[in-house]
C-alpha cells in the first residue's frame, strides 16, 4: 500500500507519495490553494475561488500518482494544512477532480500538519505502526523543496 499526504500552502501545495517502510518516491508541487476571503461579503466570488483551490489541490495530488503511474491503485490520501478547514466549498470540487484522476485514492483527515505528518497519518489510517526508523527514513529521503 502507498500513502499520500497533501499540504495546501498559501504559497505551494506540496504533495509526497511513500511506500509502507517510509520511503518517500514521488513529490508533486503546484500554486497556492489560497483561500482569500474577499471584502464586501461577495460569497460567490468566494465560492468560485475556493472551487479552483480544491480542484488545483487535487492536481498536485494526482500529478504525483500519475508521475508513478499508480491512478488505478489503492492511495490512502492525508490531508494537511488550513486551507482544507475551508469545507465544502473547497472539498467538494477536491473530491471529485480526486477521484476522476486517482480513482483508486481514499480521503483521510490528519491530525499532524506538515506534509509528512500527513504521510504518517495515513499509515495509522491504514493500520500500520510507522516506527522510529519510519519517520526516520520519511525525513531523510524527503527532498528539499
Amino acid at each position: 500500500m502507498l500513502f499520500l499526504g497533501v499540504d495546501g500552502g498559501q504559497t505551494k501545495t506540496v504533495a509526497a507519495i511513500a511506500t509502507e517502510r517510509g520511503e518517500v518516491i514521488g513529490v508533486g508541487v503546484a500554486g497556492p490553494a489560497n483561500h482569500v476571503h474577499q471584502r464586501g461579503g461577495e460569497a460567490r466570488m468566494r465560492r468560485a475561488i475556493l472551487a479552483q483551490a480544491g480542484r488545483e489541490l487535487a492536481l498536485a495530488a494526482a500529478t504525483v500518482v500519475k508521475k508513478l503511474g499508480l491512478e488505478k491503485r489503492e492511495v490512502i490520501v492525508g490531508l494537511v494544512g488550513g486551507v482544507f478547514k475551508s469545507g465544502e466549498p473547497l472539498l467538494g470540487p477536491f473530491r471529485r477532480e480526486l477521484m476522476r484522476r486517482a480513482p483508486g485514492a481514499q480521503i483521510r483527515w490528519p491530525v499532524l500538519p506538515p506534509v509528512l505528518a500527513a504521510v504518517l497519518l495515513a499509515m495509522r489510517e491504514a493500520g500500520l505502526r510507522p516506527t522510529p526508523r519510519t519517520v526516520a527514513t520519511l525525513r531523510a529521503t524527503m527532498p528539499a523543496l
